[in-house]
């Protein structure tokens, strides 16, 4: 670190406070900034898949310790989400969407 600073210790100290709040302070803080991250690397990869032709799904509400457990994650490893990744198939015919209220409906703008 005190390289990128070109030695600076007062910022590479400063980096350190800052890493230490934001990754440490809590057990809680920890898990939910990881699960922020990881979430955001999910929507990442799954644009990159969309980009390639690859439809994706992003799965919450599912057996989590199932998932855990069939995988042999560590109990230290904590699942975020499960993404589905395939290809549309036209030919197939899904169930009609639901009705939804209209952005315009419950928004404003200001």
């Amino acid at each position: 670190m005190l390289t990128s600073v070109r030695g600076n210790t007062e910022i590479a100290s400063g980096a350190k406070q800052a890493a230490a709040f934001l990754y440490g302070s809590s057990e809680k803080r920890k898990v939910k900034f990881a699960e922020s991250n990881a979430s955001l690397l999910a929507m990442s990869q799954m644009i990159a898949a969309k980009n390639k032709g690859v439809d994706s799904h992003p799965m919450s509400g599912i057996d989590f310790e199932g998932i855990q457990k069939e995988f042999g994650l560590k109990e230290s490893e904590n699942l975020v989400m499960v993404i589905s990744l395939g290809y549309f198939d036209a030919s197939k015919q899904l169930y009609p969407r639901k009705p939804r209220r209209l952005f315009e409906d419950i928004t404003t703008i200001v």
